[in-house]
């Protein structure tokens, strides 16, 4: 079985940063990720959305990613919210209970119009 390379689109809907990773998530989409948010000024104060419909897999260096990035953009006063979650991949984040931390949403769109998360349980996640 071939494996698909990753690939990586990004868009702005206004004061919203759409980031559309396809393929696995392991090191090298964490490192392409990071690069994006690194290189552009002020993302931390953004509303960032991250679609994970397009990813085959998430590892653990793409959770750690997660949680980290959240806390950053949280704490730059910004919000981080991840759509498209299934399979495999969002058992893992209910598993690991990110669900709690990291808002979800079902769509981009929902994620966009409200920037409300899933639940009402979702705090800030503690260093």
């Amino acid at each position: 079985m071939e494996r698909r390379k990753l690939k990586m689109r990004v868009e702005e809907c206004g004061e919203t940063i759409v980031l559309r990773p396809e393929g696995p998530c392991g090191r090298e989409c964490t490192e392409a990720l990071e690069h994006f948010m690194r290189s552009t000024d002020g993302i931390s104060r953004k509303h960032i959305v991250l679609d994970a419909s397009g990813l085959d897999y998430i590892d653990s260096p793409g959770f750690r990613w997660l949680v980290d990035r959240s806390r950053e953009v949280h704490d730059g006063g910004g919000s981080f919210t991840v759509v498209g979650l299934a399979g495999s991949a969002e058992r893992a984040f209910r598993l690991l209970r990110l669900d709690q931390f990291i808002p979800s949403a079902p769509s981009v769109e929902a994620a966009i119009a409200g920037r409300n998360p899933s639940s009402g349980r979702h705090s800030r996640i503690s260093r």
